[in-house]
């Protein structure tokens, strides 16, 4: 299911890639109050107004779409009817409610949300083409896989009959629907899959997937012997035609699935599953077909045929368990992710962060430290960065400090060397930044740190004078901090004078800027 952030956008027709936002929202302490959404949604460069309305009739005159208190949640209202009701997103299900029972559950604070022409995604394009990269490696997958399939049928010549197609087809119809329903169980959103359990006004696919009869000794779950059962069909009768009277003996057995499915759903549950109904379907066309097909073969039981169904029923064992070995290591990529947003939920808490700083010591990080400083000097945050010129871990940080500096951190660097000989290129950096300013200094650090250190000193320019005072002053600062904190390692990260705590890394510094936490 979408997150309420992401509904948001796709109401105002905001550009956003799902991944980040996904992670914005989740990763938020606040996320299920109109302050965090209004953090986040100015990430989005889109502005809000929040109030408190002292009569609730003034809800029916706001401007659509807003955020609405009600039901002590946070819904989408989308418009008003001709009839007079409210129609509000909850949750990703639009909702109709009358105008006396939508002011009777809401509180009656609103937030106006005003996008404009510049309401984007930070860095859009690069999240977008990363998006489409990653869709179109999977499309590439599913393209090859087919092609393979593809040749081997024309090569091997096994289907050679109408019915043997058919079969195929439905397999793969199959197939595909199985994995709507192990998508639909692992809680990942699903556009098809959502508006085929829609077809049911009552009840939710989740209501019958999620339940106890939804398993195989509460292990094996419907979806994925679904999808080893069809996948396994689909792509055998392609290849082998002697193995095709096999599926088809199978086929005929899976008839008695639809039977008791009916019968739970009907008389134990008392409610529907469309996506279920669809694979009974299948079931029901594979059984008809399977009858057929052997119908027209003069049939013997002999160790041939018995072979090869002990052969079709190993090939749906195995590749039943390997796919829920795999849908296990899914499921358990998922829990990882929701730990790592549940710890964001504390770890993010202003509390907590002034909590595990208070705990840290605190170092002198003054400009009697370094002057070597970027940024908002009247910062509330200032990171301090022990780096060296020639680390590669410090390349990788300079890259996430710009996003710092962009939130408005103040940045200050310390320089360390690896040895005697490297040194000079310390006091060069040093001297880079007394001559050309913040700003120019900056840029050549990046260019310094994005490759330029493979030139060494050939890097800089002629003009830039390492031998003056105010250098050698400045990279003796450098090298008596070092020695009186005995920081060592680079790159080391300070926030407001305090080492930070393990639990967090620039990222998180970034975070906290970029959110006022």
């Amino acid at each position: 299911m979408k997150t309420l952030l992401s509904r948001i956008f796709d109401e105002l027709e905001v550009p956003y890639t799902t991944n980040y936002v996904d992670n914005l929202y989740n990763e938020h302490p606040y996320r299920y109050t109109l302050y965090g959404i209004q953090q986040m949604l100015s990430r989005y460069n889109i502005k809000t107004t929040t109030v408190r309305l002292k009569d609730k009739e003034d809800l029916s005159k706001i401007d659509t779409p807003f955020l609405a208190e009600v039901y002590d949640d946070i819904v989408i209202v989308k418009q008003m009817s001709k009839d007079g009701k409210f129609i509000y997103d909850w949750y990703g299900q639009e909702m109709k409610s009358s105008s006396e029972d939508f002011k009777k559950e809401a509180t009656g604070i609103i937030m106006q949300i005003l996008p404009d022409k510049s309401s984007k995604e930070p860095h859009y394009k690069t999240h977008k083409r990363k998006e489409y990269t990653n869709n179109a490696e999977y499309l590439c997958i599913a393209i090859l896989f087919l092609s393979l399939l593809a040749l081997t049928y024309l090569h091997q010549n096994t289907c050679s009959s109408i019915m043997s197609i058919a079969f195929a087809i439905t397999n793969a119809i199959g197939a595909i629907i199985s994995y709507l329903i192990v998508r639909k169980t692992l809680n990942y959103d699903s556009v098809l899959a959502d508006k085929i359990c829609q077809m049911s006004k009552v009840s939710t696919c989740n209501d019958i997937l999620q339940s106890k009869a939804s398993k195989i000794f509460n292990r094996y779950g419907w979806g994925e012997i679904g999808l080893g059962y069809f996948g396994s069909s689909a792509i055998v009768v392609l290849i082998s035609s002697n193995l095709t009277n096999a599926i088809s003996f199978y086929s005929i057995i899976g008839m008695l699935f639809p039977v008791w499915s009916l019968w739970y759903q009907k008389f134990k549950a008392k409610m529907w599953c469309p996506l279920c109904l669809c694979i009974l379907l299948v079931l029901v066309v594979e059984g008809v077909l399977g009858c057929y097909i052997l119908s027209n073969i003069i049939t013997r039981i002999d160790t041939t045929i018995v072979q090869n169904i002990i052969m079709m029923g190993l090939i749906y064992a195995i590749t039943i368990l390997v796919i829920c070995k795999i849908v296990d290591l899914l499921q358990s990529r998922n829990e990882a992710s929701q730990m790592k947003y549940k710890l964001s939920q504390i770890k993010y808490k202003p509390s907590i962060i002034n909590t595990l700083l208070d705990n840290e010591k605190s170092y002198d990080c003054s400009e009697s430290t370094s002057c070597i400083i970027f940024g908002n000097k009247n910062s509330n945050y200032k990171l301090t960065v022990l780096s060296n010129p020639y680390c590669q871990p410090c390349a990788q940080m300079h890259k996430y400090l710009q996003r710092l500096l962009d939130a408005g951190c103040q940045i200050q660097y310390v320089f360390n060397y690896f040895s005697e000989d490297l040194s000079n290129v310390n006091k060069l950096l040093i001297a880079t930044y007394f001559k050309y300013g913040e700003q120019e200094a900056w840029n050549i650090f990046s260019s310094w740190y994005a490759g330029g250190k493979n030139k060494q000193a050939k890097f800089f320019s002629k003009e830039i004078d390492a031998s003056n005072q105010l250098v050698a002053d400045e990279f003796q600062k450098h090298e008596r901090w070092i020695k009186e904190t005995g920081f060592s390692a680079t790159p080391t990260l300070l926030l407001n004078g305090k080492t930070l705590p393990s639990i967090y890394n620039v990222e998180d510094v970034a975070f906290m800027v970029e959110n006022g936490l």
